[in-house]
């Protein structure tokens, strides 16, 4: 039996929902040169937005090696990235209640031995469950602290000391 699955529902990001580009792709020429410190804030807000770093340095149209460049060059940038990177952590927290509330309806075909197709209307839950995990993968490592598992040791038994002198007695 062979199954294959579509789903109907994706829900797009907030950024292309509107056609909206972070203010740093609309234009930034400094002398006919790119100006890198307004791409980074770029960089930056499509974070904000929810965008990994990856797609928003890709989304302003500055290389993800250039952004690394800048954050090891100004340490104040480094740490509002820092920031940003904990932000979109958070959003990430957020969005797995979302996930797991929301309905996603979709169509599951399978094709029967006999040649038939079988169509079904079902809620896409192995691809919620997915997308959960993975943000709870994702949170367990890079915020362990926080969202890491809690390890508990306890110790029962007792703790015996002998004091050795060499003193006869």
């Amino acid at each position: 039996m062979m199954s294959t699955t579509k789903t109907t529902n994706s829900p797009m990001k907030k950024s292309e929902q509107h056609g909206k580009k972070p203010s740093a792709q609309r234009g930034n020429q400094v002398h006919g040169k790119r100006d890198i410190p307004a791409l980074c804030e770029g960089v930056l807000e499509g974070m904000a937005e929810g965008l990994s770093t990856v797609k928003a340095c890709a989304a302003v149209g500055i290389a993800f090696s250039t952004f690394l460049d800048r954050c090891a060059a100004d340490q104040a940038f480094a740490e509002r990235y820092a920031r940003a990177r904990e932000v979109l952590l958070e959003r990430h927290a957020d969005e797995i209640i979302d996930l797991a509330d929301q309905a996603r309806m979709g169509e599951i075909t399978t094709t029967k031995a006999d040649g038939g197709i079988e169509v079904k209307q079902a809620d896409m839950v192995e691809r919620s469950r997915l997308q959960i995990e993975s943000r709870k993968w994702l949170l367990a490592r890079l915020m362990p602290k926080k969202y890491g598992d809690r390890q508990k040791v306890e110790h029962e038994g007792g703790v015996s000391l002998t004091v050795i002198t060499g003193v006869p007695e």
